[in-house]
């Protein structure tokens, strides 16, 4: 494979280009700038890039200026030939127009509002009301807020729902002799060993 080699007049930065004349062409670029000679080349784009950008800034703010001056002018000028009417039109239209923007993100926040507090209510459903108590109710807190209360407490009532109590002993005392349903089962299973050990 033959490659020709093509140079650049000589400059600070001499590159030197060999070409294939294959499909696959190979592009060797040598230079003889130093890191730090890059890097200050580096550094120079981007302070030059920096100033760009606060010009264009600059302009920016001074067209948003502009079109508010431009505005206001226009404004004064019909109130000034008494063209209210015209005035009061406009005004009219921009209030319509923020006015079914409101109305469309107040339907959107209702909607959105009833369903995390619906999805809630199912996500505490089964938990233990010692957990349920510390969960604001929805007259007095918005969807939000109950929301990062259940996400805060989850852990909590996971742990509750999961422990069992020592083996023979209840969670707590049971009021005017009533009995729970692990309780009960706990009774008949003793009864039945019972009887086993009875025959």
């Amino acid at each position: 494979m033959e490659t020709e080699t093509l140079e650049a007049p000589a400059t600070p930065a001499a590159e030197t280009v060999a070409v294939a004349p294959e499909p696959a062409t190979v592009v060797v670029v040598e230079t003889t700038q130093t890191p730090e000679q890059l890097k200050a080349e580096l550094a120079g784009a981007q302070a030059r890039i920096h100033e760009l950008n606060k010009e264009n800034e600059k302009r920016r703010k001074a067209q948003e200026a502009a079109d508010v001056a431009a505005k206001t002018a226009d404004e004064a000028r019909l109130a000034e030939q008494g063209e209210f009417k015209t005035l009061a039109e406009t005004r009219t239209a921009e209030l319509a127009a923020a006015t079914a923007s409101l109305t469309s993100a107040t339907d959107k926040l209702t909607r959105l509002d009833t369903i995390v507090g619906a999805d809630i209510e199912k996500r505490v459903a089964a938990w233990p009301d010692e957990v349920k108590v510390l969960i604001p109710k929805a007259d007095s807190a918005d969807a939000l807020t109950r929301l990062e209360r259940v996400t805060e407490l989850e852990p909590l009532a996971t742990r509750l729902m999961t422990a069992k109590p020592a083996a023979g002993n209840s969670a707590g005392p049971v009021p005017g002799g009533a009995r729970t349903p692990e309780m009960q089962k706990e009774a008949q299973q003793a009864q039945a060993n019972a009887t086993r050990r009875a025959f």
